[in-house]
Formats: structure tokens, sequence, C-alpha cells
């Protein structure tokens, strides 16, 4: 347990922002990339192939998606929406060729299958949402992905907490996302959803009683008076109401 607590503490240093004034201090320098330009090439290169799958997969159903928002008032821009996605790509990577650095440049590291497992649900919410357009999947996949970057934030910050500095703007917005796509789920699929559980339990939303409203219209007592209404005027004689 001494061992495990020394060797935890050894990483675990406070960012000191002071060191952005001194270049000679980064985690990465030209020095280090003149050393390792074939491990950063691979990194760099890893989270170029990601942003041009994610893209690819988006544009297949961007125009699905758009049509289909029905609160576009009340979210993100489209365009800070992909600069977010594809800027994530770079911070995610970027901070973890810094963690892979600190750790002695091991790819079997657990930050370094955390990353990996990272970008796979991100291209599995991409591929659920535009490609199949499975909303409910595409919300479920973003929903694992916030747990995820869970873990992956405090991987990268046990080792440099500036790795996992470098993701928390993303972070915020991966929150604001889903939270966006909770609402998109629920006007495009989620109202069917409740209304079959209320047909199945018995229970009725206020939605489902305002359709049935609507639906019915007015009873035939009414209907009935209405007419007799319009027959009486019709035909000169005065109506009892």
């Amino acid at each position: 347990k001494k061992k495990k607590k020394k060797k935890k503490m050894e990483y675990e240093q406070e960012v000191d922002w002071n060191l952005l004034f001194e270049p000679e201090q980064w985690y990465i320098t030209p020095e280090i990339l003149k050393d390792d330009i074939v491990n950063f090439a691979i990194f760099m290169g890893a989270a170029g192939v990601a942003m041009v799958l994610f893209y690819l997969m988006r544009s297949q159903g961007y125009e699905w998606y758009r049509t289909n928002h029905k609160f576009s008032s009340y979210r993100l821009s489209e365009g800070m929406i992909l600069k977010m996605w594809m800027g994530s790509f770079i911070t995610l990577f970027l901070g973890g060729y810094i963690v892979f650095l600190e750790t002695g440049q091991v790819y079997t590291s657990s930050p370094m299958i955390l990353l990996a497992l990272h970008v796979v649900v991100q291209l599995l919410y991409a591929f659920s949402t535009f490609v199949t357009q499975e909303i409910s999947l595409g919300l479920l996949n973003l929903i694992v992905l916030l747990l995820v970057s869970m873990f992956t934030s405090q991987s990268f910050s046990n080792v440099a907490f500036f790795a996992s500095y470098l993701n928390n703007i993303y972070y915020i917005f991966l929150l604001i996302h889903t939270l966006q796509t909770c609402v998109f789920w629920y006007h495009n699929e989620g109202k069917e959803a409740f209304e079959m559980v209320g047909n199945v339990t018995g229970v009725q939303t206020t939605a489902m009683i305002k359709k049935k409203v609507k639906k019915r219209g007015i009873s035939e007592a009414d209907k009935k008076r209405l007419q007799q209404r319009i027959k009486d005027r019709r035909a000169g004689t005065p109506t009892s109401e």
C-alpha cells in the first residue's frame, strides 16, 4: 500500500500556471518532439482519423438531424457543436500524449485504454445518431460517454493535471449537449414512448389527455343540441336557450 501511494504521489502535481511563460518547462518541447516525433505523429494521426470518421458519419444524417429539431431557439448552434466535437479529438489526444510521456511511453497503460474507449464511444454516438438515425441509441451512447469521460479525466489527472484541464471545456460541452439531446429525444421519440408506457400501465400524462380530448371533440349530446339550434334558426323558431 505504501509503495502504491508513493507512486501515485509522484504523478499528482498541481499545475503551476507560471510555467506557461517558461517554454523550456512545458510537457511538450521541440526537443521532446525531435526525439519522439513518431509517437507524437501516431497520436495526432489517430486524432485526425477520428475527426474524419466523425465528420463523415455526421454528414450522412445532418439534414435529418437539423430538420427534426423542434426546439431550435433553445439549443447550441450546429456550427458550435461541430467545432466542439472536432476540437475534443485534438485536446483528448494531446492530453493523452502528455500522459503517455509521463507514464514512460506505455501504450497499454490504463489512461491510454480509457482514451481509446472514449474515442470509440464518440464514434458510436455519431454512427447511431446520424447514420442509423436512432435517437434513443444515440442518447444512450452520450450517457455512456459522460461516464467514460469522468473516468478518463480522473485517469489523466492522476498522472498530469494539465492533461485533464485541457479537456474541461469539452466536458462542460458534453454535459450541455447531453441535456439538449434529451430534449431532442423527448420531442421525437420520448412522447410516443411515454404514451406506450401509459397505455400498458394505465397512467395517462397531461399530453395524452389533451390528445384524447382533441381527438374526441364535442360530445354527442352537445352536437345534437347545436344541430337543433341551427334547425330552429332556419325555421324562424325561437330557441329555448
